[in-house]
């Protein structure tokens, strides 16, 4: 009779789990099909480098076409509201508008990307993960790192910088109101990834982790939510307290520098620094590659951006992907695009690479409009394996 209760009560466990799992996996796909829906804009303005004029059709949601606004734009662009409608009927609009714009992009979820593919759009991940396997131990982290990574250092040992670890509730008080908020909210505004004002979030991942705090002397200035699940380590907020002050010291590279440092005396394999986006000159990509991190396609985030050009607007298109390189996908695999009008010599050709170039992508596409030379281009395919892509004829890159 026991026997029979207790096998009873495991397959009440197990269904309760299965519908838990059919509950979240239902709740995963809605938002995903979300993505699918979106509203149609129009941009008139100008390109914030060049400042010559470009239009945009854009398909999405009002807040991706924000981020793209402020990296695309000068000041405020027109913006037109034409509809909305679902991805499925927009080949009609495409067909419309193709010719009256320079750029047209299509924000949605990876679902759809072969989609758009087979429409001529380049694919554009929305984000990134970076992250990167631990050493085995301090000297073999420090021998790896690069001179810049390394100065970085240097000034957090000349400001005498040092960290400790917490589990006080106190201090995780003192973290989110005096670091975390005023942090992210400068540094991302309107585009700040994570509802910062969910503090219950906040608690809840610093209860299956713990509170790292940099200390300028007795004084807790920096700090960073830290959780460890499977041998992995996920910095999940981070926080400067007067980062204006203390920024201009280098405490940003004490929230990447004591956490690697803590997980290597702790034996973690891995250390994920989470998402960034896929610009490459972004300051939170190139932050983070100078440590040493290696790109990854997001497992939490996936929207893309479908990207075409008008074939009227090729000197613009060079022209905005040049101020503008970026990540894309193609074969599953992530890609490095540049774009220079600059003609290509080894010098200028090792800059790029020395830039750019960045572990987990497969390529790094470059292109130019000038001729290429048949022995540079062995010469540059041996020296980097292969991995440099040259062409003079955009489509053959993307």
């Amino acid at each position: 009779m026991i026997k029979k209760s207790i096998i009873q009560t495991i397959k009440y466990i197990i269904a309760f789990i299965s519908r838990i799992q059919i509950f979240w996996v239902f709740s995963k796909l809605f938002s995903r099909i979300q993505d699918s829906r979106g509203t149609i804009f129009i941009l008139h303005g100008k390109e914030k480098n060049s400042q010559s004029d470009i239009s945009m059709f854009f398909f999405g949601k009002k807040d991706s076409l924000s981020y793209l606004s402020e990296i695309f734009y000068m000041g405020n662009p027109k913006i037109e509201i034409i509809e909305t409608i679902f991805i499925w009927n927009l080949q009609r609009k495409l067909n419309y508008y193709r010719k009256n714009f320079d750029v047209m992009i299509v924000k949605t979820d990876r679902f759809f990307s072969h989609l758009l593919r087979r429409k001529g759009f380049f694919i554009v991940p929305e984000w990134i993960e970076m992250g990167m396997p631990l050493p085995e131990n301090l000297k073999t982290y420090y021998e790896a790192l690069g001179s810049s990574a390394k100065k970085d250092i240097q000034t957090l040992e000349k400001h005498r910088f040092s960290y400790e670890i917490s589990n006080d509730t106190e201090k995780l008080d003192f973290f989110y109101h005096t670091m975390c908020l005023s942090y992210m909210m400068k540094r991302h505004g309107a585009l700040a990834l994570f509802n910062l004002f969910d503090y219950s979030g906040v608690k809840k991942n610093f209860k299956r982790g713990f509170l790292l705090l940099v200390k300028d002397g007795p004084k807790y200035v920096a700090g960073a939510v830290i959780i460890v699940r499977k041998n992995v380590m996920y910095p999940v907020y981070m926080g400067i307290r007067d980062d204006d002050l203390y920024l201009n010291k280098g405490v940003g590279a004490a929230l990447y520098h004591f956490p690697i440092l803590w997980g290597i005396e702790q034996h973690i394999k891995t250390i994920n620094f989470g998402n960034t986006r896929t610009f490459l000159n972004s300051g939170d990509f190139q932050f983070k590659r100078k440590w040493g991190m290696t790109a990854m396609n997001s497992r939490i985030f996936f929207g893309i951006y479908g990207l075409m050009m008008s074939s009227r607007s090729t000197d613009k298109l060079v022209t905005l992907l040049e101020n503008h390189p970026l990540i894309y996908t193609s074969e599953g695999t992530l890609k490095g695009l540049v774009v220079t009008q600059q003609h290509l010599t080894m010098k200028n050709m090792d800059n790029i690479w020395k830039n750019y170039f960045t572990e987990g992508f497969s390529s790094l596409s470059i292109f130019s409009p000038y001729c290429l030379d048949d022995k540079m281009k062995e010469t540059l395919t041996v020296k980097y394996k292969g991995k440099i892509v040259l062409s003079n004829i955009m489509e053959k890159i993307i």
